[in-house]
């Protein structure tokens, strides 16, 4: 057994689902620990008759001697389904979630159909299903387990469809392991020693023939074939001979087990540790608030008195978790957002720069949140959100920079104001003089730090404000010839020329920058979700190949045993899982040829101009539309390898058409 180690998720045990006299109850607070675990989960839970010992099994796994009740009488110790989380034992990435649930069969429960839906639930929730039992793989053990038989009338794989025959569990079932407890027999067969999964498999042989009572032998045996991806088994003997040890074995230290019964516990516990898989749904890996969510939706559909639908459950999951995923993220940006910009910014790239950090962030905070977002609408709709967030804090940029700008501009002219209203240059050569005051405003005022990105802008504003008091000076200099005077004007109109092409290039520059974030914007959001949709791929193809795997012994072993009909039908499964597996493969392959040519996302971004128009108001939407297609062709050569050639505007030249 591994030392025990510090990697507890949940102190102890909670009650995640209750079982009352009323039914089912979801218990908020233990839905609220785990909806905080980010984590893959590998999800086991144990099932079996009472006072089998499921409770010390677990205990086991997470290294502890108690957690889960462990009782001492004929009465059932656990009620309803018990969940406890730690890290997992060896991939530090993922977490292992046990459920132990309350024993199979107690007659003082009184109601067998409560069973059959702890069972269910078993089997809906988790990645590993433990099933635990005393004694042998014999005909009353597999009877005993007729629980398997009722699943296809308390789950349904699709909506709309009355008749399921439960072929498509296996796709959404876990793993499943047959534990005997106290088991007595040797593994041999023929006079030949065997493992027990051959003894498992052997157990689940069906018999030849027809008639009720092939039918009643068949049917278990047919359901755990065909339900669960992968059948195993694991035998212990007795932990302790003497009898009265068996009431506290949890306090019995491991020197006083029986060593076979250490040896087969450290063999089912590494078994756990290195095999058993996460919770996934589509190839795509389960935290804790998406297995609570599922937890939720199955229980209130039972509660509601109707059958639990796995296609409607996880689309009703994966809409809660992409709208929590697109508020975490958003939430997260405007956060970081706040605290890292300082207003107004010196510079347009400046902002932006804060802006790709906390928009990368909140990507892959969304990229790590989310699931099934097949059409990608929840990732525009953050998207969307994003833009608008970054658009306020542009304009709270702009605002900033001409609120400092003003104030420094009237700040330096409040000398300059003063002679205007003293009259000082009302005489001649007034207007030389105040053209020598204003050129030192001027000059002070470029020099003055911190006024941001529209200083010029604001400095064109104030110059054709002032204009009128230039105009009134220099029609009082009687000093000035015609000549000077009208020198005078033509500088004065030069000048606020001049300072307008100083503020378009300003706004240019400005609304260049917003392309170009953009732009990356989209090439991130296009690399993670390309990243996220191969890595789902290649676990849902890894998921089907295993599944293969099993099939092909299943029909191997069926034509051994000439059964033509389970045969045929597991040639039937193999060649369907061959198709999904190549028609996946392809998919994967195109996903990936996608992101090196890039098709489907230039067009997208000759369309930004469009999407731009609020952000930048009627001039700037003058100049978004060749900047986006250029951009767009800047990005087509980018994607294909080649240079492209740079024009002195600092954008890539696009090809004749």
């Amino acid at each position: 057994m591994a030392a025990a180690d510090n990697g507890l998720l949940m102190p102890a045990p909670m009650c995640l689902v209750e079982n009352t006299p009323d039914g089912l109850i979801v218990q908020d607070d233990t839905v609220r620990v785990l909806s905080q675990i980010r984590l893959p989960m590998v999800v086991v839970a144990i099932v079996g008759p009472y006072r089998t010992g499921k409770s010390f099994l677990l205990n086991r796994l997470m290294d502890k001697r108690s957690g889960f009740a462990l009782g001492s009488t004929i009465e059932s110790k656990t009620k309803g389904i018990w969940a406890w989380c730690r890290r997992h034992p060896i991939n530090q990435e993922q977490c292992l979630l046990l459920l132990d649930t309350e024993g199979l069969g107690d007659v003082k429960k009184g109601d067998e159909n409560n069973d059959n839906w702890i069972f269910a639930l078993s089997v809906l929730l988790s990645s590993t299903l433990v099933y635990n039992c005393l004694s042998t793989l014999q005909q009353d053990a597999l009877e005993k387990l007729h629980y398997v038989t009722e699943l296809t009338d308390l789950i349904k794989v699709r909506a709309g469809q009355e008749f399921e025959d439960g072929t498509e569990f296996v796709k959404f079932f876990p793993s499943f392991v047959w534990v005997l407890r106290d088991f007595t027999l040797e593994l041999e067969k023929d006079g030949k020693e065997i493992t027990s999964d051959e003894y498992l498999m052997d157990a689940l042989k069906l018999k030849r023939g027809t008639g009720k009572r092939v039918n009643d032998y068949n049917l278990p045996r047919e359901c755990i074939s065909n339900f669960f991806k992968e059948k195993r088994c694991f035998v212990f003997s007795r932990p302790v001979e003497k009898r009265e040890l068996l009431s506290h074995l949890e306090a019995v230290p491991d020197s006083q087990l029986e060593v076979e019964f250490v040896q087969q516990a450290q063999h089912f516990y590494d078994y756990i540790c290195t095999s058993a898989n996460p919770k996934s749904v589509m190839g795509r890996h389960l935290n804790g608030s998406m297995f609570c969510r599922l937890v939720e939706t199955y229980v209130d559909t039972i509660q509601s008195g109707n059958i639990p639908c796995l296609e409607r459950a996880i689309d009703a999951m994966a809409q809660i978790e992409n709208t929590k995923a697109v508020q975490a993220a958003l939430d997260h940006y405007k956060a970081r957002m706040q605290a890292s910009v300082q207003l107004p910014t010196n510079f347009a790239d400046e902002l932006s720069h804060i802006h790709m950090t906390c928009d990368r962030e909140a990507i892959e905070i969304f990229m790590s949140m989310s699931i099934l977002d097949e059409k990608q609408e929840s990732q525009k709709k953050l998207q969307d959100y994003i833009e608008e967030e970054y658009g306020r804090f542009c304009d709270l940029n702009r605002r900033a920079s001409k609120e400092k700008c003003c104030h420094i501009l009237t700040e330096l002219m409040t000398p300059l104001s003063q002679n205007m209203a003293e009259g000082m240059y009302n005489k001649p050569g007034g207007y030389q003089e105040y053209i020598r005051d204003r050129e030192r405003v001027l000059l002070q005022y470029r020099q003055a730090p911190g006024k941001g990105i529209m200083a010029e802008d604001t400095l064109g504003e104030f110059l054709r404000e002032r204009n009128s008091e230039a105009e009134a000076i220099l029609a009082s200099d009687q000093a000035l010839t015609e000549a000077e005077r009208k020198r005078a004007e033509e500088e004065r109109t030069a000048e606020i020329c001049q300072q307008k092409a100083l503020a378009a290039e300003e706004e240019r520059v400005r609304l260049e920058q917003l392309q170009k974030d953009q732009l990356e914007s989209y090439e991130r959001n296009l690399e993670l979700l390309q990243q996220k949709m191969l890595d789902e791929k290649r676990n849902l193809i890894a998921e089907n190949e295993r599944l293969l795997g099993q099939k092909l012994q299943e029909q191997e072993r069926a034509i051994k045993d000439q059964l033509e009909k389970v045969a045929q039908s597991r040639e039937q499964e193999i060649r369907e899982l061959r198709e999904c597996i190549e028609r996946d493969r392809n998919e994967r392959s195109q996903i990936q040829q996608e992101g090196k040519d890039g098709n489907g996302f230039i067009e997208l971004l000759k369309d930004i101009g469009s999407s731009m128009y609020g952000f930048v108001g009627k001039v700037g939407a003058n100049l978004i539309q060749p900047i986006s297609e250029a951009l767009a062709y800047r990005l087509s050569k980018k994607i294909k390898g080649k240079k492209p050639k740079t024009k002195q505007n600092g954008l890539q030249e696009r090809p004749a058409v």
